[in-house]
């Protein structure tokens, strides 16, 4: 994983906090973060390429944004409510090679030149 950003160096610091959703509560500490992001970053390793990622503001979906970075790709935040003439629309004039879209579980990716369930990568 590039760094692109800087965890605290000292261990009892990466126990802090380092985000909160405020929607849900829930409170991911560094090492999680980071943990979260070098998943992201490893199931999105290989060529480089541009990744529209559907995202809110939530701690999911800044894991994947920092893993997607992190692989080297170049990325498309676009708002999950995004019409889908419009979102079509972005896919025929800029053609991503992944796309990050929301599930039910969180973020959920695939390539976007496929279509079936089948061709989901999910980072375990």
């Amino acid at each position: 994983m590039a760094e692109i950003w800087c965890l605290p160096n000292r261990s009892d610091e990466l126990d802090r906090v380092a985000l909160i959703d405020a929607a849900s509560g829930t409170q991911w500490t560094y090492a999680q973060l980071h943990a979260a992001a070098t998943v992201w970053s490893d199931a999105l390793a290989g060529d480089k390429g541009l990744v529209f990622l559907m995202c809110r503001n939530a701690t999911d979906d800044i894991a994947a944004l920092l893993g997607v970075i992190s692989a080297g790709h170049t990325v498309a935040l676009l708002d999950p409510e995004l019409p889908p003439a419009a979102f079509d629309a972005l896919v025929q004039a800029y053609c991503p090679d992944w796309i990050i879209e929301q599930a039910k579980d969180g973020p959920m990716p695939r390539r976007a030149n496929t279509a079936t369930d089948s061709d989901l990568i999910f980072p375990s």
